[in-house]
């Protein structure tokens, strides 16, 4: 086994743990807000319900973002990463955190509500972190789509 297979196995191992730890965050996530909204028998019930929809849909963008990069890391390993797919890809991850930091930023009233009700404005930090995190990988994946066309295009020049 080459190096460079065994650093691209450690980082499906790892991807596969991120995965893991998405699931679980995504089902108790959604499972737990649902409940304190059933729990939470006033007006503020649907502030509850609102978060429950932005953590089921943050975690089906987190899930197709995982499996796309799976498919960056079996690029790698047939020693394919400089193909046009892959710059899809990187676009694909792209829109996928921009749809991630969409439902961040539509979740930061409800989270208002939340820090409001229970004086904690922590509460409100942590979405706009999440934001914010989001969009930087916005920035990230685009920015990796460029230099790979870019690469592309310097290859098929040079053939």
């Amino acid at each position: 086994m080459t190096i460079m297979k065994k650093e691209s196995l450690l980082l499906k191992i790892i991807l596969f743990l991120v995965t893991l730890a998405i699931i679980a965050g995504w089902g108790f996530g959604t499972y737990g807000f649902t409940i304190v909204g059933f729990d939470f028998n006033n007006h503020y019930a649907y502030v509850f319900y609102n978060l429950a929809v932005g953590v089921f849909a943050a975690g089906i963008f987190l899930l197709i973002t995982s499996y796309l990069c799976f498919h960056l890391l079996l690029a790698i390993d047939k020693n394919q990463f400089y193909s046009s797919l892959t710059s899809t890809r990187l676009a694909q991850i792209s829109h996928l955190f921009v749809g991630i930091s969409v439902v961040a930023i539509l979740d930061l009233p409800a989270l208002y509500v939340v820090a409001d009700h229970t004086d904690a404005p922590g509460i409100l930090l942590i979405g706009i972190i999440f934001a914010g995190v989001a969009i930087t990988l916005t920035i990230l994946a685009r920015l990796f789509s460029k230099l790979v066309t870019a690469a592309l295009t310097l290859t098929n020049k040079e053939a």
